[in-house]
């Protein structure tokens, strides 16, 4: 596993350098391109040396994806993104972030999970229907990561960036809470009725936000105590290590509870940390942020190596690269038609929401770390269909349609 993870960390830095030496592209597209075709060109190789493409899957399959990304990658990934908000400009979006991230994103999950049932099921295919919601929960997050660096070239206002990157933080969180439920349904760990769901929502949201707030305010006070910056930066990494080994204590949401702690940690580290501790702790969690999304680029193409290719898969990928756009803009605009006007949005802000949301390192690592049989096959697969065709299609033009939807 060790030389695995070495092999991961180059291959990750190589690709890197070549999309900021001559690609220029933003980082998330950039090297996912390379990793796929690096991967490709593995492939087409192997048609000549049989045994590279099984030496590389051996490799793959030694590292435990299921700890690597969930015991580790995604709450720092969450904490990171959460840390970087205009925290003022959050409050008063909040109504609007909430429930996009909440109403929109269930919504989201349950459409995409019954247009999967139905195309398998056409295709002669059955797959249980717990786990097409399943790979609808994988689907539906979005991730800011690829795109927020072009937004705040576009002429948007503030409160429209801090709402798109809000909404992905919250929905990341509620995507992994939806998918740890309908993976635990499946798995026979949970009853299937509306009482034991809504217990288990409740515990993993309500429990998990509680403990992230707790958590981020012990380390802001014990950042208060001191100022030494190593220290303080040190502080940073243990709530989130901390957090996260709390939250599996108690059985409940660190993807939630490392949003919380990273909202908490960062609306208050202005008063707490000098300006050159809060220098060093913006741009540590900057760096982790940019890292961490970057290798989870390079894993999805490279774990394309594992997937048994069937036509089934491509014809479901094609259908759901038009579904979930439309899944989206519904999914957002249906549940503002009944709220109070107070958080009606601009007419523009649905589509602008749609064309942003980008999928990326949250659905990798959900679809990465599903257990090595069909079901992985078909949720990598469609996976990265879905955040290819995102991330490179609507992340190079999201700033051109910014610019003509001039959402006020």
């Amino acid at each position: 596993m060790n030389e695995s993870l070495s092999v991961l960390v180059i291959i990750t830095a190589a690709f890197k350098f070549i999309n900021t030496r001559w690609m220029g592209l933003p980082s998330m597209i950039g090297v996912l391109l390379l990793s796929t075709a690096a991967t490709l060109c593995l492939m087409m190789v192997s048609a000549f040396d049989p045994s590279i493409v099984p030496s590389m899957t051996a490799a793959l399959s030694s590292l435990n994806l299921s700890r690597l990304l969930f015991g580790f990658m995604l709450s720092f990934i969450l904490f990171a993104g959460a840390m970087q908000i205009d925290h003022d400009a959050m409050k008063q979006s909040r109504g609007t972030v909430m429930l996009l991230s909440t109403v929109s994103t269930i919504l989201s999950t349950l459409v995409i999970g019954l247009v999967i049932y139905a195309v398998l099921h056409w295709l002669g295919m059955d797959l249980n229907i717990i786990a097409c919601f399943m790979l609808g929960a994988i689907l539906s997050p979005t991730d800011p990561v690829a795109v927020l660096a072009i937004l705040y070239k576009a002429k948007l206002p503030q409160h429209v960036r801090v709402t798109v990157a809000g909404e992905s933080l919250f929905n990341d969180g509620v995507g992994v809470v939806l998918f740890t439920l309908f993976l635990g349904l499946l798995n026979g760990q949970s009853e299937p009725s509306v009482g034991s769901i809504g217990m288990v929502l409740l515990h993993e949201v309500a429990l998990g936000l509680v403990v992230g707030a707790a958590v981020g305010a012990v380390g802001l006070w014990l950042m208060r105590a001191i100022d030494h910056y190593a220290t303080e930066v040190l502080i940073s990494i243990a709530v989130v290590v901390g957090g996260d080994l709390l939250c599996h204590i108690l059985n409940t949401s660190a993807p939630l509870a490392m949003v919380a702690a990273g909202l908490v940690v960062g609306a208050g580290s202005a008063r707490v940390m000098s300006e050159r501790t809060q220098d060093y702790v913006d741009k540590l969690w900057e760096l982790i942020d940019e890292i961490l999304n970057v290798a989870l680029a390079v894993l999805i193409g490279m774990h394309l190596m594992l997937v048994h290719f069937q036509w089934t898969y491509a014809i479901l990928s094609i259908v759901l690269l038009v579904m979930v756009p439309i899944t989206r803009y519904f999914s957002i605009r249906l549940p503002f038609a009944f709220m109070p006007k107070s958080l009606r949005m601009d007419k523009g802000l649905p589509l602008l929401l749609t064309w942003c949301g980008l999928r990326g390192g949250i659905s990798i690592a959900m679809a990465l770390s599903l257990q090595a049989d069909g079901l992985r096959d078909i949720g990598v697969f469609v996976t990265y269909s879905v955040v290819l065709f995102s991330v490179v299609v609507q992340g190079l033009t999201v700033e051109r349609v910014a610019d003509r939807l001039e959402v006020q």
